[in-house]
């Protein structure tokens, strides 16, 4: 979607279709009949391809030391929760984690930041989800240790019915007397 009215999607080329084909050409200067064509479809993949690529869930590393990001999502078929993981965030990298306009429901982040010889976690974090030491996606409703998991505490994100969000990984969020579930 791409914001031009098609009216009711039913297969076939209509006059709203052709339409909407127009208003489309002559807002891109590609002229302005309601033909598909190639020049066409390119531009619209081109179109829906930019406005999907602001959308989604994304984690950045604002700190110096490299983390080891998990993230945990509503699954589309049930009430439950997926948690997946590893995304490795070098120092001030980002990476999108969810494609796709966000859903009004929480979402939940972990993450452990590399420090020498040491794994800190992030702190503050207060849901219980299925993680490994190695690449996972854990469906929810699994009992972590009967699933060969283990348990982390993950970091609730409300984001407020937006389509996009990024969370930043800050370093006093890895400790615990300075971190708080709001950072």
């Amino acid at each position: 979607d791409i914001g031009y009215d098609v009216g009711q999607i039913d297969g076939s080329l209509g006059s709203t279709t052709k339409s909407a084909l127009r208003q489309f050409r002559q807002s891109r200067g590609l002229g302005d009949t309601g033909v598909i064509d190639n020049t066409i479809i390119d531009a619209l993949i081109a179109e829906a391809n930019d406005q999907d690529a602001k959308l989604g869930f994304f984690f950045c590393n604002e700190t110096m030391l490299p983390i080891w990001a998990a993230f945990a999502q509503p699954t589309d078929d049930t009430e439950g929760y997926r948690s997946s993981g590893w995304w490795l965030l070098d120092s001030g990298s980002c990476a999108k984690v969810r494609r796709g306009a966000l859903t009004s429901e929480p979402y939940y982040v972990y993450g452990i930041m590399q420090a020498d010889d040491e794994e800190v976690g992030l702190a503050g974090g207060d849901t219980p989800f299925c993680i490994t030491a190695v690449q996972f996606h854990a469906e929810g409703g699994v009992t972590c240790s009967e699933s060969g998991y283990e348990t982390a505490q993950f970091r609730r994100i409300d984001t407020g019915g937006e389509k996009a969000w990024t969370f930043e990984f800050r370093p006093e969020q890895f400790n615990q007397d300075l971190a708080s579930p709001s950072q």
